[in-house]
Order: structure tokens, then C-alpha cells, then sequence
């Protein structure tokens, strides 16, 4: 009876529409249990990557030529459907929702409805991995030599995989296994200059998948060379002539370098091999003159490189003169219209200077060549009188020198005049009444003096001129007695 009266239902209801007979009918629905249809992942492989297509197709075990609903399962959630009579394929376009387990099953309507029992399961893999971060130790410059960390890392379920780190413009590439790894380069040189980034790379169900490229860091290798320092001796004032040590120096790993030596306001430059090297300017003059800076370059991997300029250092040239020795002949006091000599004197390398005499308070002014000189005052007279030095002058280089000036020597101009000779005639007793004379004399240099015969007890002077005078008494009365003496003056 359930046969008869669900093949009626079946027929009125439009089932066997394509030339179906009641017995084919009958062989196909006459049941209370529809059998589990397969499925199958039409896809090469089980694990794909998101935004490809993969199809399911499902079948029922028997052929029908009877519509039938077939429904897709994932994870036990139906999530599409479609009519067919014996199979349907199930396309779809997949992202990370579409991973999980997928069945499907059918079922025939009618006045009631018969829907078969799920296919078993398939699984499909969705792959879906984020772009790596990357991340460079230390940051955008590394020195020359020194080591560089690039770290790749990224967040994904599939962590059986490994990174490759790539060069963008160059033939570095390396592949490191893990989620998070470290790419040493443990002495940089200019070859590794440039942008890199990184790539993970998994298998997953016999299927190769590469994450998207990370953003890329930039690597500049660079050779630092601290700055010099810069010494120099003796320091600030050269003397003309000496020698200078200017001595350059850098703490640096490129020891094969060389240090330039400039100065800052003229042409000088030298140029030595070394970290630590000494300049010597032999017998300095005047255009050694000013400031001096040095800079160290060297040459790494065919480039060249050079430090910050040192400080500066800055001397003057100078031309000591020693203060001249002055001495005095005769000493002190000279007499009028006799020599006076006046030697000067230095010890010193500009041998080519003179002397210049110089009287103090006077007008008096004379210059002799030589470092030993003696200046002579032939006839000195009272103008001739007071302190005198002496001051050397050199020309060095197209400049005047000139020393200190010495001590100074100090004379005075006398005249000297003797003890005058005195005699008497007749001697000691005259008769009163007779002449008497007395006579003065005096050897000198002076003889436009005069005598002076002075009475020592009484008033009698008298005056007379000449160095040999005869003073005549020719009446001798007793207030002439007594003792004489005599006295040469002159004006000079």
C-alpha cells in the first residue's frame, strides 16, 4: 500500500517528467531511507591559498532522473545548496571563513520530505599568511666592519615554516626555518648596502604557499672617523728660526690611513702615513705664521673617507733680542775735553743689527753696526754730561726688531785744576821798606785762568792772570806780614 500510494503522490506531484516509466519511479524513491551520497574536492589539493576556486562535487549513489536538493555542509552548518537529478558541483571562491571540515547530503520533496544521511568529510585548508615584519639592529647606519641583525617575524597558525631574507637589488638571499629569526651579517662592507625584505614560506598538504613580501628596511654602511686631536710644541710663540711639532692623532680601527696638514690662512700642507704622526716645520719664519687644523683619511673597499677637522692650534713667530750689556771708560766722572768710550753688546743669532747710543735727557744720538760696539767721545764737554743706553735693532724677514733697552751708564764732565806752586823773595824776613814778591804758578791744561794771592790773616787780595803770575809788595810796611796763599780760577 506505502508503494501504490507514494507512487501516485510521486506522479501527481510531477516526479519522472523525462520519460520514466512507473517501474523506474518506484526503483528510485520506494524507500524510507535515501543512501549517503559522496563528496569529493575536485581541487588538485586539499590546502589552497585564499581567492582561489575550489569545487566539491556531490553524488548520489544511484542515478535518478528525478530533481533532487543537494546542500553543502561546513562544520556541520549548511552553507550552500543546489537542485540536480544524480550530482551537483559546488564552486566557491574562498577566504580564511572557508577553512573546515565540508559534507553534503540531499533530499526529494514531495507531500513530505525524504533527505539521505551526509557524505563523509573533507577537509579543506585554507592558507592565509600576513605579510612578516622586519626590523634592522642597529637602525639605517652601520659602520664599516661592525655587525648587522635583520629580524623576521611573523603571527600565523602555520608555524612549521621559514623565512628567506632577500636583497632587493643584489644576489643576498637566505632562508632561515622558524617564525621569528634573526639574518646576521656579522662584518658589513659596501656589498650589503641596500633595502631588503623578507618572505615566509610554508607546506602545507604537499602545497608550497609564500606569505606577501614584507615592507623593506635600508641598510647604509658607513665608515665614522672620530675627530682628530692636535697638539703643539712649544706652544704659541715660536722663536724665528726653531723648530715646531705640530702631532696629529686618531683612535680608529682603519689604521691605514694618513693625516693632511692645513693651515687655515696660507698655503702649507703636508701630508704623512699613520694615526699618530708629527709634523716638523724645521726653522720656522713668518709664513709658518697662523692656525692649523689636521684631518685624517683613509680608503675601505676602494672609497675614501675622511674625519671631522681637528681643532685648531695657532703659534706666532717671534725674534727675541736679549738685553744689551752697556759699559763706561773711564767710569763716573770724566774730565773736560778728555775720551769717554761707551761699549754695547749682545749675545744673540741676528748677528746682522746695529746698536744705537741714546743720551737720556740729551740730543745726543749715534747707531754702529755690529752685537759689539763701542761709541767714543772724543773731547767730551758738559753737554756730554748725564745717562746713556744703548738699544739693538735687527731686520728679520722684512720686519724690524728691536731689544730692550740696556741699563744705563751715567758720567760726569770736571775740570780738574792742581795744587798751585807758591814761592817768596826774599824768603821768610824782608827789611821794611823793600820789595817783596811772591810767586804763583800752575801746570794745566787751562791757561786762560788767573791767579788770586790771598792775604790769610790780613785784607790783602790781589788778582793776576796767567798760569805763572808775580805778585810785587814794592814797599813792605808791617801790616803785610803774615801768611799767603794763592788760587788759579778759570771759566770754561
Amino acid at each position: 500500500m506505502l508503494a501504490d500510494s507514494l507512487n501516485i503522490r510521486l506522479v501527481n506531484t510531477g516526479f519522472g517528467k523525462e520519460n520514466c516509466g512507473h517501474e523506474e519511479d518506484a526503483g528510485v524513491v520506494c524507500s524510507n531511507v535515501l543512501q549517503s551520497p559522496s563528496l569529493t574536492l575536485t581541487s588538485s589539493h586539499s590546502a589552497v591559498s585564499a581567492g582561489e576556486a575550489v569545487q566539491f562535487r556531490c553524488v548520489s549513489p544511484s542515478p535518478t532522473c528525478i530533481s533532487a536538493d543537494f546542500r553543502l555542509y561546513r562544520n556541520g552548518q549548511s552553507i550552500k545548496s543546489q537542485t540536480a537529478e544524480s550530482s551537483t558541483t559546488f564552486v566557491l571562491t574562498v577566504d580564511s571563513s572557508h577553512q573546515g571540515q565540508y559534507s553534503c547530503d540531499y533530499s526529494f520533496q514531495g507531500s513530505s520530505s525524504i533527505t539521505s544521511s551526509r557524505s563523509s568529510s573533507t577537509d579543506l585548508t585554507v592558507v592565509t599568511l600576513p605579510a612578516p615584519s622586519i626590523s634592522l639592529s642597529p637602525t639605517k647606519e652601520v659602520t664599516w666592519g661592525e655587525k648587522v641583525d635583520i629580524t623576521c617575524s611573523v603571527q600565523t597558525q602555520f608555524t612549521g615554516g621559514s623565512f628567506t631574507l632577500i636583497k632587493n637589488s643584489g644576489s643576498f638571499r637566505e632562508t632561515k626555518s622558524g617564525t621569528s629569526i634573526t639574518f646576521s651579517l656579522s662584518k658589513v662592507d659596501f656589498v650589503h648596502e641596500g633595502s631588503y625584505y623578507c618572505q615566509y614560506q610554508i607546506r602545507v598538504s604537499s602545497r608550497d604557499f609564500s606569505s606577501p613580501q614584507s615592507s623593506s628596511v635600508q641598510l647604509s654602511v658607513v665608515v665614522t672617523l672620530p675627530t682628530p686631536r692636535i697638539s703643539l710644541s712649544p706652544i704659541k710663540e715660536v722663536i724665528w728660526g726653531e723648530k715646531v711639532d705640530i702631532t696629529c692623532s686618531v683612535q680608529t680601527q682603519f689604521t691605514s690611513g694618513s693625516f693632511t696638514l692645513i693651515q687655515n690662512s696660507g698655503s702649507f700642507r703636508a701630508t704623512k702615513s699613520g694615526t699618530s704622526v708629527t709634523f716638523s716645520l724645521s726653522k720656522v719664519d713668518f709664513v709658518h705664521e697662523g692656525s692649523y687644523y689636521c684631518q685624517y683619511q683613509t680608503r675601505v673597499s676602494s672609497r675614501d673617507f675622511s674625519s671631522p677637522q681637528s681643532s685648531s692650534v695657532q703659534f706666532s713667530v717671534v725674534v727675541t733680542l736679549p738685553t744689551p750689556r752697556i759699559s763706561l771708560s773711564p767710569i763716573k766722572e770724566v774730565i773736560w775735553g778728555e775720551k769717554v768710550d761707551i761699549t754695547c753688546s749682545v749675545q744673540t743669532q741676528f748677528t746682522s743689527g746695529s746698536f744705537t747710543l741714546i743720551q737720556n735727557s740729551g740730543s745726543f744720538r749715534a747707531t754702529k753696526s755690529g752685537t759689539s760696539v763701542t761709541f767714543s767721545l772724543s773731547k767730551v764737554d758738559f753737554v756730554h754730561e748725564g745717562s746713556y743706553y744703548c738699544q739693538y735693532q735687527t731686520r728679520v724677514s722684512s720686519r724690524d726688531f728691536s731689544s730692550p733697552q740696556s741699563s744705563s751708564v751715567q758720567f760726569s764732565v770736571v775740570v780738574t785744576l792742581p795744587t798751585p806752586r807758591i814761592s817768596l823773595s826774599p824768603i821768610k824776613e824782608v827789611i821794611w821798606g823793600e820789595k817783596v814778591d811772591i810767586t804763583c804758578s800752575v801746570q794745566t791744561q787751562f791757561t786762560s785762568g788767573s791767579f788770586t794771592l790771598i792775604q790769610i790773616s790780613g785784607s790783602f787780595r790781589a788778582t793776576k792772570s796767567g798760569t805763572s803770575v808775580t805778585f810785587s809788595l814794592p814797599k813792605v810796611d808791617f801790616f803785610h806780614e803774615g801768611s799767603y796763599c794763592c788760587q788759579y780760577q778759570g771759566s770754561f
